[in-house]
């Protein structure tokens, strides 16, 4: 069975704090590294992200 990660699930592992966290971080750990997947669109959605982190970085100067 494969797992396909959303981009909360990407943000959770990202942060590497808190409750959901651990958790999450306890059931990838579990499973192959086969299993494991995200898709394009939470790809792209976390490109968006740090584009706009950057975007307002260089706005706040």
């Amino acid at each position: 069975m494969k797992y396909l990660f959303d981009t909360d699930h990407v943000s959770i592992l990202q942060s590497k704090r808190g409750r959901d966290f651990v958790v999450l971080e306890a059931r990838v750990a579990a499973q192959p590294p086969g299993e494991l997947a995200f898709s394009i669109v939470s790809f792209h959605e976390q490109v968006l992200g740090a584009h706009n982190v950057i975007n307002r970085s260089r706005t706040a100067i």
